[in-house]
């Protein structure tokens, strides 16, 4: 009687994973492009600087939605241009952008207008200082800029920061209004013990960051596979994370739309193909893209500037210390019930709603 062979990865196999991410991937990009192109001329920045007394705010927008200001209407502006018109400039933003401390409203005043053309879409740079008569508590910015009579579809990236402590947020039509709350500087261990927390909870509420492992866990073999990968997803993350949050490496615009791809990608090969052999090789490198969420996260928190590093290691030490409470739950779990009959057929039906909902998402981050 001829004995079974264990499955094996041959090239068609081989052939047969790279057809599956093309077609995930592919269909992603064709949604793309039409998204992407749409905000690229719109998009603005808000860079504000807190002192103790006032906001230096350099406020960028998109020359091609300020054209009003073109004196000689040859859809060119030129830093003449602006300084002539620059009382009537300072007028239009005094009317739609006010910043108050504790509620009480900040005095404005305009300090400078000019072209900046550093990056492939030109754009107005103004010089802006909010100020007022006591240290600043809580601030709240309202922001309509071009919305309501220019462009509705502008955006203004939120750049915030003050001393130690670094925020990131945005402006659109439907979002007019960032508050920020002054908090007391931490100390080394305050803000390791912050940042630790953080990172735990951020891996208990990364739903999307769970169904990856979970959908790669419910194929795997045995306990020795699941460590494997578990190890690899860390050790993974762990480098781009660090690398993205130091600045070494920047993380695409499509970071979290890849993360999707990567749990449809291998929600479908639980569907498809009947072996883990390349799993852990898998996991390390969509391990690398999801560092690149945990880094997107922990900017958006804001790292204390004299504490980078500790805050850093703590925050990745409660990502592990959160995902290791969930292994030690998930684990025994999934061994007891690969040793039931029915566990095939529970795989297949997890893998399935997995995937319905991370081609939501992708369709969702997508469009964004």
């Amino acid at each position: 009687m001829e004995r079974k062979r264990k499955p094996s990865l041959d090239k068609s196999s081989l052939l047969q994973r790279f057809m599956l991410f093309g077609l995930l991937l592919g269909g992603g990009l064709l949604l793309a492009p039409q998204q992407g192109s749409a905000h690229a001329l719109n998009d603005g920045y808000s860079m504000l600087t807190v002192t103790e007394t006032g906001i230096e705010y350099d406020l960028y927008l998109p020359a091609p939605t300020m054209l009003m200001f073109d004196t000689d209407g040859d859809a060119h502006l030129t830093d003449e241009e602006l300084t002539e018109r620059k009382q009537e400039l300072s007028d239009y933003l005094k009317k739609s952008l006010f910043v108050s401390s504790g509620g009480e409203a900040l005095h404005y005043s305009m300090l400078g207008a000019a072209m900046n053309t550093q990056s492939d879409n030109p754009r107005v740079e103004l010089n802006l200082l909010f100020s007022g008569q006591a240290e600043l508590s809580h601030l709240r910015v309202e922001y309509s800029v071009l919305f309501d009579d220019y462009d509705s579809e502008h955006v203004s990236y939120i750049y915030l920061f003050d001393g130690e402590h670094s925020k990131m947020s945005l402006f659109d039509a439907k979002h007019r209004i960032y508050e920020y709350e002054r908090e007391a500087a931490l100390s080394p261990l305050g803000a390791m013990w912050k940042f630790g927390v953080l990172g735990v909870e951020h891996i208990l509420k990364g739903i999307d960051h769970l169904l990856f492992l979970l959908v790669l866990l419910i194929a795997t073999r045995g306990l020795g596979d699941m460590l494997r990968i578990i190890t690899a997803f860390t050790v993974a993350h762990s480098i781009t994370l660090l690398l993205t949050a130091f600045g070494h490496i920047t993380a695409p615009v499509w970071v979290e739309a890849a993360i999707a791809l990567s749990i449809a990608y291998v929600a479908v090969e639980n569907l498809w193909l009947r072996t883990s052999r390349w799993r852990v090789a898998i996991t390390f490198g969509f391990g690398l893209i999801h560092g690149m969420g945990f880094a997107g996260a922990l900017i958006g928190i804001g790292i204390p500037a004299k504490h980078t590093i500790g805050s850093l290691i703590a925050f990745n030490m409660g990502v592990e210390a959160g995902q290791l409470a969930l292994a030690l739950v998930a684990l025994p779990l999934l061994l007891q019930l690969r040793r039931r009959p029915f566990y095939p057929k529970l795989a297949i039906g997890i893998s399935l709603a997995v995937l319905v909902i991370a081609i939501y998402w992708l369709i969702e981050r997508i469009s964004v």
